[in-house]
């Protein structure tokens, strides 16, 4: 069993943010099933940098994307995105600093911040561009 598993109650219906969910949920997993196999400090190490990296993308791409959709609610979203962005990079300089306990406490953050996150706050803007997909449709189709 994975340690995070992609269900369609995380997507939020807006195909490019799901397939970078996705991908931190894949990548989730890598780190985990690593870890779980006993890979060293410097297998693990790469593969959390990867993670982090994705995961600062990530955040930056969809505050781009919530600009492009003029939603309301951007500045709360991207005050949740700076305080995961903080607890990551502490975590992160813990790790390298030899703390590798560090590994596990950086899994359960993002996975427990990941799967919330999706649910609640990120259903909150895939509902309004969902709307605004729709209204647009039915503007063509009565004009």
């Amino acid at each position: 069993m994975s340690f995070v598993e992609w269900t369609n109650n995380l997507s939020i219906r807006v195909p490019e943010m799901d397939q970078q969910h996705q991908q931190l949920v894949a990548m989730l997993n890598e780190y985990h099933d690593a870890a779980k196999a006993g890979k060293g400090h410097e297998a693990l190490n790469a593969l959390m940098n990867r993670l982090v990296d994705y995961t600062k993308t990530h955040l930056n791409n969809e505050e781009r994307f919530l600009e492009s959709i003029d939603y309301a609610f951007i500045n709360s979203h991207k005050t949740e995105h700076r305080r995961l962005t903080e607890q990551v990079l502490e975590l992160k300089i813990q790790f390298d600093s030899g703390d590798l306990s560090t590994g596990p406490k950086l899994l359960d953050l993002l996975r427990d911040w990941l799967v919330n996150h999706i649910r609640k706050v990120d259903r909150m803007y895939g509902d309004y561009y969902l709307k605004q997909v729709a209204a647009r449709s039915s503007v063509k189709t009565t004009a």
